[in-house]
């Protein structure tokens, strides 16, 4: 999960899983601001204050000897360096883009960015892999199964795939046409060809650090929002059914080559449903994102406790 001061918000209604939590941060955060802002996870676990690393944006891929504790929230703080990095990254992605600047890029702030630096931030306290959440989900079951997906997959990111079902093919290719995808420049220089099968919701990712700093999956990011910007023909001309594009849009492309693939179990978007289908078979939601065009969880007032007992039905089955 990440954070800023200005926007992003810490509401969490989930059980507390065996694990140590993580909370990335810019730096205006601390233990007790974010008790006083809202009752995080419920009862809130220890919290513990990380400094911001000294390497800055350059990330050290070498694995740190700390270990974190189970049961207690760390928060971490990005570094000045990585955090003018992560601006300029977005202010190139949308310097051409300013109908989605204003519809997406200033509403969801910085915070959505900070994944992007998670190795140089959590590689040195030992941490191999994280599985980065965003602020609008909840954990139906242990999260144990993707971790274990991730012991098998070595790849940077493990991504789930998209529930066909609420996000049925047809409303991808819609999509990517109103964002006018360049798919060609897409294809040769990242990989990227198939919005279907390729295309993935960022807001669930388990990250193995190592690789993922190894790949500089950062600077394949920072690659894309530079031919955004400078590119005869940009990557993304959407018309203005098609602004809804942000951060999640530039990491599908960067990391096309790179990504692993879970079941959409463990990124459940339809926001009445807690079950999904994958390759015609329905499968209980692990991890459920209470997220739907833009309307957070709290509009929907849903808590885990709640979304567990909505047994009504299923996702409907994909064409």
């Amino acid at each position: 999960m990440s954070y800023t001061a200005q926007g992003g918000g810490t509401s969490m209604t989930c059980p507390v899983p065996a694990s140590a939590l993580v909370l990335l941060h810019d730096g205006k955060l601390s233990c007790n601001s974010l008790k006083a802002e809202a009752p995080l996870l419920g009862r809130p676990p220890p919290c513990l204050v990380q400094p911001a690393p000294l390497n800055g944006s350059a990330a050290d891929c070498r694995l740190g000897d700390r270990r974190l504790k189970s049961g207690t929230l760390y928060l971490f703080s990005i570094a000045p360096a990585a955090a003018r990095r992560l601006e300029r990254i977005r202010s190139l992605f949308f310097s051409r883009l300013e109908a989605a600047r204003q519809l997406y890029g200033l509403r969801l702030g910085m915070g959505t960015w900070y994944r992007l630096v998670a190795d140089h931030l959590l590689l040195p306290s030992g941490i191999r892999r994280v599985l980065y959440l965003d602020t609008d989900t909840c954990l139906l079951a242990s999260p144990r199964a993707i971790f274990e997906a991730g012991s098998a997959q070595p790849n940077p990111l493990l991504a789930a795939r998209r529930d066909l079902g609420y996000t049925p093919p047809a409303r991808l290719q819609k999509l990517a046409a109103a964002n006018r995808l360049d798919l060609r420049a897409a294809a040769a220089r990242w990989n990227y060809s198939d919005v279907v099968r390729q295309s993935f919701n960022a807001g669930v990712l388990l990250l193995n650090l190592e690789a993922f700093c190894n790949q500089r999956l950062l600077d394949r990011v920072h690659e894309v929002a530079e031919y955004q910007a400078t590119a005869q023909t940009p990557l993304f001309r959407p018309s203005a059914a098609g602004a809804q594009l942000s951060d999640n849009d530039v990491l599908e492309v960067a990391a096309a080559a790179y990504v692993g693939w879970v079941g959409p179990e463990f990124n459940c978007r339809d926001p009445f449903r807690v079950r999904t289908y994958f390759e015609g078979q329905p499968r209980e939601c692990r991890i459920r994102h209470v997220h739907d065009e833009g309307r957070s969880a709290h509009k929907y007032r849903f808590r885990c406790s709640d979304v567990g007992r909505r047994r009504g039905g299923l996702s409907r089955a994909p064409p």
